[in-house]
This record gives C-alpha cells, sequence and structure tokens, in this order.
C-alpha cells in the first residue's frame, strides 16, 4: 500500500512515501521499518545524511558524486553542473529518480559497488553515506556492506583521492573499530589517501550500545538472543565503536595537514563554512613559517564570546578554549599567545597534543586556524 505524505505526489511513483524537504525538492523513500520492509528497504533522510548535507562546502562543483546515494536526499543538495548517484540497491536507484524527477534536478543514477560505476572518472566533490555499520552478517543494503569489519569505510576513504580532481573535496561518515587509541585504526586510511584531511569522532560506543542502537533501527528488539550472541562475538575484538565525519582536501602539498580529534558537544546547523573555515586555517598554519605566521596581524572573528578567560565560538562547532587576558587590538595578538605558551607556533603545526581532544582547547591552535581573521 502506498504511504502519502504532505498531499499528493507529483510524480507517479511505486510504493514509497515522499517528503517536501525543502521548496521544491522531494525525497522518496520507504515508509515502516527495515523489518518490515525488508532486505533492500530505502533509507529516507536520516540524522546522519542531514548531518552530512550540512557539511558539504557551500560552493559550486563541476561533478560531484554521491557515492551509495540511496533516496538522492543527498544529490538534492549539491551545487554542480553535472551530479552522479550510485548505489547497490535498484530500489533505491528508482527512489531517487523519483526524488531527481520530482525535484527537477538533473541526476545521473548509476547500478554498482565503490567506485566500479565511475571507474577513470574524477570529480570536485565526492559525497558519501555508506552502509558502515560493522555487523556478522548483512540485514539490510542500506546499512550492512557485508564486508568484513570497517573494510567499507576504509576502502571508500583510502581510494577516494584517486576519483577527484586537484582542488576536490571527500566529505563521508564512517564507523570505525576501537582498539585502544582510535586514531590508530583511522591514520592509515588517511595516510594512503595523500590529502589533507579532518577526522572527527562523534560518538565513541561500547559494544553492547552499539548493537542495541542498530537493532532498534532496524525495528527489531532484543529478543533475538542468537543474533545478539553473533554480535558481540563477532566484536569481541573491539574496545569500542567509533562513528564519525572524514573530509579529505586534495591539493598540491609535499607533507599533507591530518588532523584527528574527537567533538562531542552540540554543534551549529552551519557546517559547511566551519569544514572551509577549518582547511583555509588549517594550510595556513601547515604552510607558513613561524616568522611569517607571526607577521600577520589578525583580529578577532565575529561569532566570538568572551566571558571571563574563557573564549567561545558560537557558531559551526561551537568551540571553546581556556586564554589569558588579551588585548584584542594588540597588533602582535599572535605573537602574544605564542609567547604565553611554550610550544608556541610549532603547536599549530603537530596538532599531536593530547590536550586538543578536551573540550577546552590550545589557544594557538585555535586562534590561529578556527577563531580569527587576517585584519
Amino acid at each position: 500500500m502506498q504511504v502519502r505524505k504532505g498531499g499528493e505526489s507529483p510524480v507517479d511513483s511505486p510504493p514509497f512515501t515522499f517528503t517536501e524537504f525543502a521548496p521544491g525538492k522531494f525525497v522518496y523513500f520507504d515508509g515502516g521499518t527495515p523489518d518490515e520492509v525488508g532486505f533492500d528497504y530505502v533509507l529516507g533522510p536520516s540524522n546522519a545524511s542531514k548531518t552530512l548535507a550540512r557539511l558539504i562546502p557551500p560552493l559550486h562543483f563541476g561533478r560531484a558524486l554521491d557515492l551509495g546515494s540511496s533516496s538522492g536526499y543527498l544529490s538534492l543538495q549539491i551545487s554542480a553542473d553535472e551530479i552522479v548517484a550510485t548505489d547497490t540497491n535498484r530500489r533505491a536507484l528508482v527512489a531517487g529518480e523519483l526524488s531527481a524527477v520530482a525535484s527537477n534536478i538533473k541526476i545521473d543514477f548509476r547500478h554498482g559497488s565503490l567506485f566500479e560505476p565511475v571507474s577513470n572518472e574524477t570529480f570536485d566533490l565526492i559525497v558519501c553515506n555508506p552502509p558502515f555499520v560493522i555487523s556478522p552478517r548483512p540485514l539490510f543494503q542500506y546499512r550492512d556492506a557485508g564486508m568484513h569489519g570497517d573494510d567499507i569505510s576504509r576502502k571508500i576513504i583510502s581510494k577516494a583521492a584517486d576519483f577527484l580532481n586537484n582542488d576536490g573535496w571527500f566529505v563521508g561518515l564512517a564507523n570505525w573499530r576501537i582498539r585502544g587509541d582510535w586514531r590508530d585504526t583511522l591514520i592509515p586510511w588517511i595516510a594512503e589517501s595523500g590529502c589533507d584531511a579532518w577526522v572527527v569522532q562523534r560518538e565513541r560506543l561500547e559494544i553492547d550500545e552499539y548493537i542495541s542502537i542498530w537493532l532498534a533501527d532496524a525495528g527489531l528488539d532484543d529478543s533475538d538472543s542468537e543474533l545478539i550472541a553473533e554480535w558481540k562475538k563477532y566484536l569481541s575484538d573491539c574496545d569500542a565503536i567509533g562513528f564519525g565525519w572524514v573530509i579529505l582536501h586534495k591539493r598540491d602539498s609535499y607533507f599533507p595537514h591530518r588532523y584527528l580529534e574527537e567533538i562531542y558537544q552540540p554543534i551549529s546547523e552551519n557546517l559547511g563554512e566551519a569544514v572551509l573555515n577549518y582547511f583555509s586555517g588549517a594550510d595556513a598554519a601547515h604552510d607558513l613559517s613561524d616568522e611569517e605566521l607571526l607577521a600577520i596581524a589578525w583580529k578577532p572573528a565575529p561569532h566570538l564570546e568572551l566571558t571571563g578567560e574563557i573564549l567561545r565560538s558560537t557558531v559551526g562547532l561551537r568551540r571553546a578554549i581556556s586564554i589569558p587576558r588579551l588585548d584584542w587590538n594588540d597588533p602582535d595578538l599572535v605573537g602574544t599567545l605564542a609567547r604565553e605558551y611554550a610550544d608556541g607556533p610549532d603547536l599549530i603545526r603537530e596538532l599531536r597534543s593530547e590536550e586538543h581532544t578536551s573540550e577546552l582547547q590550545s589557544p594557538m591552535y585555535l586562534v590561529c586556524r578556527l577563531l580569527l581573521e587576517k585584519k
């Protein structure tokens, strides 16, 4: 039976529900739960896909690829001359086509796994919300890749740069197994890409919690003791499971900058601008010499609030830092901060200190990369 929401559908459709998530933009997907529909369930806009959409840099691209496009929700939010969308689920491709037609957006939908449908092609943007769930057997296409462990995430992230043009972007979500330091899993993936990288762990889930969440997501309960036991055994070599985003930027750089951090606090809607600001600041901090860095005149960005000695950003990632009392009109503001902290400008480039994973982070790191603007 067809489910209708928000009035009559703008196109004839198979049994999908739809919603108008923005003026003139319609997305088609399955109603009900995955358990009710079956293996080829087509997922609609989820919290994960909404976060990923907010992370897309607010730029116009030449060619864009939505890898694992599902309902086409992400494709509809990309500004590009040409958009290619791929998926292994043929029902998802049908839903995506309906979404594109109803939204009057031209999208080239292709069937296939990973980068196979676009071999020998390159793009200026790749977005990817893959079936990253780490499970012992594939229950639903939209979330289970049927690969071992976190191989689906590793394969996509490590090979994405091969399909990017220079100055191209990869923006994706992933799960990863944690054994000890979570960053040890991700570092080889991004190193193989050869790109500048920003990896953010948004969640760290204990094994029981991880299994419970994905059982509930599928409309299942905890009564399937056999599946739960199988899942626990499958993940028995992990301390926990991490979830977050991976953003790569491909550019000419002899030594790419890469930073992996934990951000658990609430974040704002305008993440795309935060991505551009992050990489702009990181490029400058990474590429400039100490003398060049300290020679730049800086001023506070307009989105800062100073309460006592706590400086907070009110947009993007809403970071906070503990700082000494400063004179914002000091023409040598960065130099003053460099003298306050023994690491000085080297801290900006190295970005390896454990303190960067806390909510209150090093002033030199944040001031030069995220919170100040050039005069």
